[in-house]
């Protein structure tokens, strides 16, 4: 067994932050195509709705379980390996997702679905136009000119800040700790 070192945590991460990063666009785009499937029909529109949210709470879960699997994976292949290398290692495979996933959201709202986002922009300003007085309306106009960006920065944001709380959640118990590891052992039973 090999001893771990910061090389191979990260040989580790980009290999695991790519997976998880492509499984993140992939579900972004099954979503956006089931959003596009809502039409007149009631049945369909629930179908549609039913199946965002399965998609939903399958990629948490997955995601979940496969960062688990990466740590447990890490503790398997290298000898040494602490709760910090393993919350590295979490880390690491955020970051890395992250900027893949910010950087799809950034080339959909720019090059390949920006009219998708446009739509669903409009329509949140038509739901919210009578509500809205002139210094709200111009605020918004704001934000839209800038949305790609402010997709971008807020993308990355939250995975990472979701990768470094699922990491340190289950860095704590990956490696296991043994508990009386640091009580004294004797070999004569009557000394204790």
């Amino acid at each position: 067994m090999e001893t771990i070192s910061g090389k191979a945590i990260w040989n580790e991460a980009t290999k695991a932050g790519l997976m998880f990063g492509l499984v993140s666009v992939a579900y972004n785009y099954i979503s956006i195509y089931l959003g596009s499937l809502v039409g007149s029909s009631f049945l369909l529109n629930f179908f549609a709705s039913v199946g965002v949210w399965l998609l939903r709470v399958a990629k948490i879960v997955g995601l979940i379980l496969l960062m688990r699997a990466c740590m447990t994976r890490l503790t398997r292949n290298y000898s040494e390996v602490t709760n910090g290398d393993t919350f590295l290692l979490g880390i690491a495979i955020s970051a890395l997702s992250a900027i893949i996933v910010a950087g799809f959201t950034l080339l959909d709202c720019t090059v390949l679905l920006p009219t998708h986002y446009q739509d669903v922009m409009n329509q949140v300003m038509a739901e919210l136009q009578p509500s809205m007085d002139a210094n709200l309306r111009s605020a918004m106009e704001d934000v839209l000119s800038n949305f790609s960006g402010i997709m971008f920065w807020s993308t990355l944001f939250y995975c990472i800040l979701y990768g470094v709380i699922l990491s340190r959640i289950l860095s704590r118990r990956i490696p296991a700790q043994d508990p009386f590891a640091d009580f004294p052992h004797s070999d004569n039973p009557d000394q204790q």
